[in-house]
């Protein structure tokens, strides 16, 4: 067996279900030779739980180190955005200072954990099965957000950010009333520099600190789906949708990615322009961390070092 194969593949699989009849409680996959009688390792069926006119984010995976002040950010973020759920898998050896506070927001009923083991300590392009790994936490994410109108796939270092202060899903409503057909909507890529700029702003946060980004970037661009709109979600970047409906890109909203230069664009300071768009929301978001941080002090307290970089 290949180095590329030898640990498997991920499939889909859709089953039809016979109308009228109670829906199935426990399912298993046998050989074509073998009778259901004979299987004896059944799973259980998880359906979604719909939540009507709900937005769901899923950041993927959580691996390695994280600090907590950045997974805070997020989360604060999130929640002053409108979003209802959070949904992460978080895979074995993740640091100690990182799981305390996904556990901190999976007992607000905030988040929704999921425990993935790999072979792997962090995902990495170079994996012999890197495509396996995707495709597990791809189809994690997008049944997990299944029962969700709204739902998107962001990272720990990544927000969209509405140009006008508001909810991300009173965007999307006006948005909607304007392409009522529309069953996705895609969002250029900005990214802030962490590295090679002047000086960060004073700030409480990274989104504070740091202004100076890049021009928008239709490279891997962030899209928010509606989820009965949708055939099939492929990436993070790319999906597909039922007919009859169509894919809008914003003209003046943008995902923020906060990170180290990325190799697809430049990042050069004479490149790089001041960006004040995060300045009307920060008096709340400094406000919600800094309740959280009275209430829960352990939270911020990092021992571990050495962030993973994102990607």
């Amino acid at each position: 067996m290949s180095q590329q194969n030898k640990y498997g593949f991920v499939f889909e699989i859709h089953c039809p279900i016979i109308h009228g009849g109670e829906l199935p409680a426990n399912a298993t996959l046998t050989s074509a030779t073998q009778t259901c009688e004979e299987a004896n390792t059944y799973l259980a069926i998880e359906y979604p739980v719909h939540h009507v006119g709900g937005f769901a984010v899923c950041p993927k995976a959580a691996f390695g180190n994280l600090k907590s002040q950045r997974i805070i950010e997020f989360f604060e973020m999130q929640k002053l955005l409108g979003v209802d759920m959070v949904v992460i898998l978080v895979m074995e050896g993740l640091n100690e200072d990182a799981l305390k506070v996904l556990d901190y927001y999976k007992s607000t009923g905030y988040a929704h954990l999921y425990p993935y083991k790999t072979r792997h300590p962090k995902p990495d392009f170079m994996w012999p099965n890197y495509k396996t790994e995707s495709r597990a936490i791809l189809a994690y994410c997008t049944y997990s957000m299944k029962g969700y109108t709204y739902a998107s796939m962001l990272d720990f270092d990544e927000i969209i950010l509405p140009k006008d202060k508001m909810t991300i899903k009173s965007f999307l409503k006006a948005e909607l009333a304007t392409h009522p057909y529309m069953g996705t909507i895609q969002f250029k890529q900005k990214v802030f520099v962490l590295e090679n700029c002047s000086e960060p702003f004073d700030g409480l946060t990274t989104f504070e600190k740091y202004r100076y980004a890049t021009k928008p970037l239709r490279t891997r661009m962030k899209s928010i789906y509606i989820n009965q709109r949708m055939a099939k979600i492929t990436s993070s970047h790319f999906a597909h949708l039922r007919p009859g409906y169509k894919k809008v890109r914003s003209r003046d909203t943008y995902f923020h990615h906060y990170r180290n230069c990325p190799f697809y664009t430049n990042c050069s300071s004479d490149r790089l322009h001041y960006d004040d768009d995060i300045l009307p929301y920060v008096s709340d978001v400094d406000a919600a961390i800094v309740k959280l941080r009275n209430q829960r002090p352990d939270l911020f307290q990092q021992v571990s070092t050495n962030e993973n970089q994102p990607s």
